[in-house]
């Protein structure tokens, strides 16, 4: 094992062991999370990019109707797990603040939808009578509409989020 030797760091002139680019820990942490910052967009065609803002469309389009069971909830009651992407961010980056891919849900509709499994969306939501299985489908076929037009949407628009 090769030994450490304690070097001077370029940014704060301590003699520490140095972590990357003759940077020690703490500074080049600092440095990194600052540049990450830096290049997060927050604004597209002069329109800032929120999640708020789309969940407020997202809150108009659908009527304020949870669209499972198709109860109206006023705007006031809903917190942001109220709020499902249709298709996930991290896979759809570009579809983050379309107010076509948020649907209003209860927060055991959003768990289920995020981490469940079709069993048990079947036992817990359809066969206890809580939800029906054609709204369910329903959502599935957004899905599967919601993915074709991301394909294309990417295809036509490179590196712009669709509003």
């Amino acid at each position: 094992m090769i030994p450490l030797k304690k070097k001077i760091c370029i940014i704060c002139g301590t003699s520490t062991y140095i972590f990357s680019n003759m940077k020690c820990k703490a500074c080049y942490l600092r440095t990194y999370t600052k540049k990450i910052k830096r290049f997060k967009s927050t604004s597209q065609n002069n329109t800032v990019l929120s999640e708020s803002k789309a969940y407020f469309r997202a809150y108009q389009f659908g009527g304020g109707k949870n669209y499972i069971n198709g109860i109206k909830v006023p705007y006031t009651a809903l917190k942001p797990h109220n709020f499902a992407h249709v298709l996930s961010k991290k896979l759809f980056p570009y579809f983050k603040y379309y107010y076509k891919a948020i649907v209003i849900v209860s927060l055991a509709q959003h768990q289920i939808y995020d981490q469940g499994t079709v069993k048990q969306l079947i036992e817990e939501r359809i066969w206890s009578g809580k939800d029906k299985k054609e709204a369910w489908k329903e959502l599935f076929a957004l899905r599967r509409e919601l993915k074709k037009e991301y394909h294309t949407w990417v295809r036509e628009h490179k590196g712009e989020y669709k509003l």
